[in-house]
């Protein structure tokens, strides 16, 4: 699961595109607002990742036209993509307890 910050066109970053580059094709999903009746307003991005892999790169396409690639993206859990940032943020799973 992804997460999207955007800095310079806003922080909700709805209309940005992530894509998966290690697949062939790569995978491409867009942030939106909503899709109509009864949407849910989840503002992450789910990709389907083959099990073979433990580590993911990423090219987020901003609300500016610039891109951004991440690479060693964690291939479980969620995982934080602020703009502009070199660094993405693995966030703790739902439920999870920390020691």
């Amino acid at each position: 699961m992804l997460r999207l910050v955007g800095q310079r066109q806003g922080r909700e970053s709805t209309g940005a595109t992530v894509k998966l580059l290690d697949v062939d094709p790569p995978q491409v999903r867009m942030l939106t607002a909503g899709d109509g009746f009864l949407v849910t307003n989840e503002r992450r991005l789910q990709l389907s990742v083959p099990r073979e892999l433990n580590e993911a790169t990423v090219e987020v396409r901003w609300l500016d036209g610039h891109t951004q690639t991440f690479s060693g993206l964690p291939t479980s859990g969620e995982v934080l993509l602020i703009e502009d940032q070199p660094e993405p943020l693995a966030l703790p799973l739902e439920g999870s307890v920390e020691d």
